[in-house]
């Protein structure tokens, strides 16, 4: 089965095989420099996440949160921990930012924060099955959140920091728009550059073209212009210019010998 690019010509297929190339090399540089610029931010966040989960915790367990949630009563068949009356309660975090109390049954306690978020990380709370120091993203949720938690030694609960990644996911993707535009530039660049160095690649063969139509005409004198002999097409045209200088000469022989006989 012959493939439809044998029909092109060799200055197409030189030029679709850079574009190609080219293409290749672009995605995968712009991957690399999107996933570069997407975890660097995401260690931002983490390092914020960390300073306020370091400075928060202590004082939520000692003082606790405060909340406009009304007293859950307790039941016979469930013991709610008892948190120490809260003297000085945590008020607020910065607002990209949210911190939830969950006391060791799965409850919530109360939370602040995170009020300019579309949405609430209490909404993924089954997401968050173990507590851990070091911050994980819950990818289920859109947009993202990057998740630290630390337990409440007093009253065995823990507390959930979260901030969105939406700010980090938005601009990742406007990066990903960026690189696409110039990259469809770049390789029409590439394709319109290519395409001319190849035609002046290509131009001695067009000549050895233009000549052997004229040998094929008859005339045995005429000769390839001469190229570098150091490329390809220079060896090519100075082995052809002297298998034509060996055939011009054994032809000339053969008509001065045709033309003795004949005077005989």
């Amino acid at each position: 089965m012959h493939s439809p690019f044998n029909r092109w010509s060799l200055r197409n297929r030189l030029t679709l095989g850079i574009v190609l190339l080219s293409a290749l090399s672009i995605g995968l540089v712009a991957e690399l420099a999107t996933e570069t610029v997407r975890t660097y931010l995401v260690n931002q966040v983490d390092e914020q996440l960390t300073r306020v989960a370091g400075g928060a915790t202590l004082r939520l367990d000692r003082n606790g949160i405060e909340t406009e949630q009304p007293e859950m009563p307790m039941t016979d068949d469930e013991v709610r921990p008892r948190m120490r009356k809260p003297r000085n309660p945590l008020r607020r975090l910065p607002s990209t930012i949210s911190a939830t109390v969950v006391d060791v049954n799965g409850n919530i306690v109360g939370g602040i924060g995170g009020d300019l978020n579309s949405n609430q990380v209490t909404d993924y709370m089954k997401e968050i099955k173990t507590t851990t120091n070091k911050p994980f993203t819950i990818a289920d949720s859109e947009p993202q959140f990057r998740v630290i938690t630390q337990p409440l030694p007093t009253s065995g609960g823990y507390v959930v920091y979260a901030q969105s990644l939406d700010s980090v996911q938005k601009l990742v993707q406007r990066l990903q728009s960026w690189f696409i535009f110039i990259g469809l530039l770049a390789l029409l660049l590439i394709a319109f550059a290519s395409r001319a160095v190849i035609r002046v690649g290509l131009r001695p063969l067009r000549n050895v073209e233009s000549t052997a139509e004229q040998i094929a005409s008859g005339d045995l004198s005429a000769r390839m212009p001469d190229a570098k002999p150091k490329t390809e097409v220079g060896r090519l045209i100075h082995a052809l210019n002297g298998m034509l200088s060996r055939i011009e000469d054994s032809f000339a022989v053969r008509v001065a010998s045709e033309s003795k006989l004949r005077r005989f």
